[in-house]
């Protein structure tokens, strides 16, 4: 399984632009085909491995929240998010619904890993049903990071009180990751 560069490259600008000073650390924490991808460039376009380009790292990032991973994940999709929705992005996600913005994202989601089938559904005025429904080697790392990034976006678009719970879960075995999403205008 392999993610798009995108990826790899919003995990590395995250300890850039959070921690600084520490970010040798982080590198010098991860496995070394990690440490490869981390210090050679990183090309948006380009696929890299799963594991050492986005996994991995996320887990490493543990370093900054207490050891727990979970939460350097999601952390590390709300900073990716604020990161990707800047300039002309910024305008769309304020004019647009939040239910379509989350359904694009989700397209979206598509894109950056392969393998993958995302669907959106059971959509109210203030809540939508995001479902992976195929991603080989998913992690829960990834899908924290995938909520973390919805959760940012809906913020962005002018929503409060945004609650994203993940009722089912690929990687404990379920047979797809369910994010029930509710927010406030």
């Amino acid at each position: 399984m392999r993610t798009k560069g995108t990826t790899v490259k919003a995990i590395q600008n995250f300890v850039k632009d959070q921690y600084p000073n520490q970010y040798n650390d982080w590198l010098a924490n991860l496995p070394p085909k990690s440490q490869e991808i981390m210090k050679g460039a990183i090309y948006a376009t380009d696929w890299y491995p799963m594991q050492e380009g986005a996994i991995l790292p996320t887990y490493h990032l543990k370093m900054f929240f207490d050891q727990n991973s979970l939460k350097a994940a999601w952390q590390s999709g709300r900073h990716s998010a604020s990161a990707t929705l800047t300039g002309v992005y910024k305008i769309f996600v304020k004019v647009a619904n939040p239910s379509y913005i989350i359904k694009r994202a989700s397209k979206i989601t598509a894109t950056y890993y392969e393998n993958v089938m995302v669907d959106s559904g059971e959509e109210t005025k203030n809540s939508v049903v995001v479902t992976i429904f195929k991603f080989e080697e998913i992690d829960k790392l990834i899908e924290h990071r995938i909520g973390g990034w919805m959760e940012r976006a809906l913020e962005l678009s002018g929503c409060t009180d945004v609650r994203i719970r993940i009722t089912k879960a690929l990687s404990k075995g379920d047979s797809e990751t369910r994010y029930e999403i509710s927010w406030k205008l």
